[in-house]
């Protein structure tokens, strides 16, 4: 049974493809740094709109967007590019992507700082400000 079980293993380690998933935080008119891979491919996904343009040099990437606005791409170079992505909502963000050669394929979303804190902790932060309003209220009497 362990012989089997070594054999998995090594099938999991050395062929099962490496995706991993990078979450970034990014404003609109906002430049950042991507760790990307080179050669394989990337995606680069944008919480709640859709990419609808991509702008660069030619010849640094190749890229493809599908109906959900999700960028496909993969850098030719091994030196930082920069790119601008606009979207649905008619956005544009700066990305410097930074390729990494032995990086397994990334999976990149990117969100807005709003759609990072859950509607529970903005809930508590509403309630926190309610005490500290009442407490100055009643300090006041």
């Amino acid at each position: 049974m362990n012989k089997y079980l070594g054999v998995l293993m090594i099938q999991l380690v050395f062929f099962t493809p490496s995706w991993a998933n990078q979450v970034k935080t990014i404003e609109p008119d906002e430049t950042i740094s991507i760790s990307v891979s080179h050669p394989h491919l990337n995606r680069i996904k944008l919480q709640q709109d859709k990419i609808v343009q991509v702008i660069g040099h030619e010849g640094e990437y190749q890229f493809k967007t599908d109906s959900q606005g999700e960028l496909f791409i993969q850098v030719q170079l091994l030196q930082p590019i920069t790119l601008f992505i606009k979207t649905e909502q008619h956005k544009t963000y700066g990305l410097v992507l930074v390729p990494k050669a032995g990086l397994g394929s990334q999976t990149i979303i990117l969100q807005s700082p709003d759609t990072q804190k859950p509607a529970r902790l903005n809930d508590a932060i509403d309630f926190l400000k309610l005490l500290a309003a009442k407490k100055i209220e009643s300090n006041l009497l």
